[in-house]
């Protein structure tokens, strides 16, 4: 039990260096004051899979329905997404990525380009590789895990127990 004790606090101490680290990294602000990285991704899969509910929004953010819809209230304060009524539900809301979102991913694209590439070429090649097969390595671990995590394992405010 100590091994796997051991194991969990140095992946504690990792994951919180990694998370500060890459935060810095992906933050961005392109014009509109500062977008997170869950707007950024918000914003990235409306442009990639098209208009969707608040609801849709917040099973892939995995965040509360409250905090979604105070990140799609920001949006689109900002300009950046629109809320349209859905066909058929009068009820319910759209979130459709409007061409101010669109450019503001284009701009995020460009700047993390740029900042990974500063990453990259302070590295000599073979850390380069090195660095690039632990972050494939560690995507595919994470993916894997969640992916057996039980349905319905996060509660609502987005956690894992």
């Amino acid at each position: 039990m100590a091994d796997l004790d051991d194991k969990l606090d140095q992946l504690g101490e990792i994951a919180v260096t990694i998370f500060l680290s890459m935060s810095r990294l992906v933050r961005t602000s392109g014009g509109c004051g500062e977008v997170s990285p869950q707007q950024v991704h918000m914003l990235a899969r409306l442009a990639l899979e098209g208009p969707m509910t608040v609801g849709a929004l917040r099973e892939i953010s995995n965040a509360a329905q409250s905090t979604t819809s105070e990140m799609v209230g920001r949006l689109a304060k900002a300009g950046l997404v629109q809320k349209k009524p859905t066909p058929g539900d009068s009820r319910s809301v759209r979130v459709v990525i409007t061409p101010r979102g669109r450019a503001l991913l284009e701009g995020h694209k460009h700047e993390m380009r740029e900042r990974h590439r500063a990453l990259l070429e302070r590295l000599p090649h073979g850390d380069q590789q090195k660095l690039l097969a632990a972050f494939q390595t560690i995507s595919a671990l994470v993916v894997q895990a969640a992916e057996t995590r039980p349905t319905g394992a996060a509660d609502d405010s987005g956690e894992i127990p």
